[in-house]
Parts: structure tokens; sequence; C-alpha cells
């Protein structure tokens, strides 16, 4: 694998009007769900007041007090974590459809007839990860300026120093990361299926059998080692005392399973790739 070949295939990762169109649409999602908070960033203190009944005697009224204002310092550990998940779903299809839709084209002939296919193979896996690690990037550190400027705006900004950046920063890399391996595993099997539907569907399948696999003590086992509840815990991070991961209870631990994988995918794969009949 060069790094000319390598750049040649991230700019046709994003060259991809999918890719183009699936990161403008979160990126306007993301500014729509901060302008609904900015609106609804106000604060009320309790307050008491006395109403006169139809009886004799008064009835004293309670209104608690709310506080709904931006604190970006006290959430956004929680918004990396949800959108991390969600990004990863995201990048499923986006992967997929970058392999998958060569095989609509005249270009899957090129593909096929590529005497180094495990080479362009990985390429193209290592391209559709880091292009997808840069999409989660991008959103992560939008969503977080977005979250900042209501903040200060209308809302709390204490708590933001150089350590509370680092930390989120360091929470944003393992979101990148979370994704960069959902993008190898949704590549793999839009290359096996060729359809970014049927790799989509695959993807599904995973997620329906992960909730039956949490049912029982004895499916848990299988449960655990499935690559998206593994990729789902490295997105999270908080997976002590947490049992929404079906058994893994360490970050390293979702870290090993997920690059397991990741391994095992892209050379399953690469070896898939070289070996396909020509047609």
């Amino acid at each position: 694998m060069s790094a000319r070949l390598l750049s040649t295939e991230l700019r046709r990762f994003f060259a991809r009007r999918a890719i183009i169109l699936g990161l403008l649409g979160v990126v306007l999602l993301v500014v729509l769900v901060n302008a609904i908070q900015l609106a609804r960033s106000t604060t009320a203190v309790a307050s008491a007041h006395t109403v006169q009944t139809s009886l004799p005697g008064q009835v004293t009224m309670f209104s608690p007090g709310y506080d709904r204002r931006i604190h970006v310092a006290a959430t956004f550990e929680q918004t990396i974590s949800g959108a991390g998940i969600a990004l990863t779903l995201l990048v499923a299809f986006l992967a997929s459809t970058y392999i998958a839709a060569d095989y609509g084209t005249s270009l899957a002939t090129q593909l096929l007839f590529e005497p180094r296919r495990r080479v362009v193979y990985v390429t193209k896996a290592v391209a559709a990860a880091i292009g997808c690690a840069m999409v989660t990037v991008v959103v992560l550190l939008w969503c977080g300026i977005l979250q900042y400027a209501g903040s200060a705006l209308r809302g709390i900004s204490t708590g933001v120093d150089a350590a509370w950046v680092g930390h989120r920063l360091g929470d944003i890399a393992r979101a990148a990361a979370a994704s960069a391996m959902m993008a190898v595993l949704a590549f793999a099997i839009g290359a096996v299926t060729r359809r970014t539907a049927a790799a989509i569907g695959v993807l599904f399948g995973l997620l329906v059998a992960m909730q039956f696999l949490r049912a029982t003590k004895w499916t848990r086992a299988i449960g655990r080692i499935v690559p998206v509840n593994a990729i789902w815990g490295v997105a999270d991070g908080k997976l002590v005392g947490n049992d929404h991961f079906i058994g893994l209870h360490t970050l390293s631990g979702a870290v090993a399973v997920g690059l397991a994988w990741v391994a095992g995918l892209t050379v399953l794969g690469a070896v898939w790739f070289a070996r396909r009949e020509i047609r």
C-alpha cells in the first residue's frame, strides 16, 4: 500500500455524492438540535403564591424551579458518547456504499482485473476507515463549537479549561476509533454483498441478534464478542458498572474485541477479494 494510492482513494471517498450529502445532513441536524437547545436555554427559581379557593381559606401553591441552561462543561462528555454511537451507524452506510457503488460502475471490472488485489482491498479499507474517522471528528468538533457558543450566549460556560479540552479531545478520538472499526466491518460486508442495502441489512441483523443474545446467561458469552457490541462499547467509553454492552466491562476489552474483528475481516476480505472470479 503506497501513500499515493491511499491519497487517491481518500479523494475518491470524499468525492462520493452519498458521503457528501450524508455529512452535510448530519452537520445541518447538529445545527438544528443546538438551535433548539439554545431556544430552551432558560432558568427559573422556585416560587410560592397563595390562591383563594371556593371554600373558606387559602391554598399555597408551589412552582418548582428549573435550569435548562446549556452547560457544555457538564454535558458534552455525554454528548460525545451518544453521538459517537449514532455516528457508527452513519459511517456503516458510508463505508458500505463506498465499495458497493464500485460494483455498479465500470470500475468494478478494473478492480477485479487489478493484479494486486490484496493491496487494492486493504488500501480501500484503510481509506474508508480514515475517511469515516475524519467525518466523526468533524461532526463532534462542530457540535462542541456550537454547544460552547450556546453556553457563552445563554448558558453556563464555566469549567472549560485546558484539562477539560484535553479530556474531550481524547473522547472524540475514541469515538473516531470506533467509527473507523465500524467502517472496516461495513466495508468488508459491502465487498462481499456488493450492495449497500444488503450490507446494511446484515448490520441490522447483528443489532437485532444483540437483543436476543443479552436475554439469557448462556447466550451472553456469544453476545460479548459480537462486533457491533464491542464497537458501541468503545464509542461509549464508560463500561465500568454498565451492563448495556453484554458483558463487556472494560474499555480495553471492548477495544481488543473490536481490533480482533478489524484484523480478521481485513485478512478474510483481502483473501476473498483476491480469489474472486473475474466476471
